[in-house]
């Protein structure tokens, strides 16, 4: 009887650590030799510099758009990027390290109504490995799921840290 207990306390070890294994996400993984994270956001109604802020992450380094071009719904930004040095740099790593899973199985690539009142939207996009998916995320928080409303605030929190560089 008492083999049989630590049979089964084994055999539950072995499962708990391959089961976790497994589950390994893509993003915290790292983003892969070509991968890479890119975030900012937008206001359609707006004069000035600060319309569209969109930044570049990989490899540790942190790069800003230059051409400032309205995010079009369904496609992948085409930006220009030029290295910056930000010493906030972490804060977008740590998005990176929280992205949400969730967003990675969700088919939606819009949330809510990115800048349909001129109140802006959030650009995001990741390249990673055999992802590459890009969304937009309305500023209002309500519009979002549940699992987005944190995470849409960091963001908006990292760029601002970002902008103020």
């Amino acid at each position: 009887m008492k083999g049989q207990f630590w049979s089964w306390c084994l055999l539950l070890l072995l499962a708990l650590t391959s089961a976790n294994s497994c589950d390994k996400d893509p993003v915290v993984a790292g983003l892969g030799e070509e991968g890479y994270f890119v975030l900012g956001n937008f206001y359609g109604l707006c004069a000035g510099d600060d319309c569209i802020r969109i930044f570049k992450f990989n490899d540790d380094q942190l790069y800003a758009d230059t051409k400032k071009v309205y995010p079009n719904l369904g496609s992948i930004y085409n930006g220009s990027y030029k290295k910056i040095s930000n010493p906030h740099i972490d804060s977008i790593g740590h998005l990176l390290s929280g992205f949400p899973k969730e967003l990675l199985s969700d088919t939606n690539d819009v949330f809510g109504c990115p800048d349909c009142v001129d109140q802006g939207g959030i650009y995001l996009e990741l390249k990673s490995n055999d992802i590459h998916r890009s969304w937009l995320l309305d500023n209002v928080n309500s519009a979002l799921p549940e699992y987005l409303r944190d995470y849409a605030h960091q963001i908006q929190r990292a760029i601002d840290l970002s902008r103020n560089r």
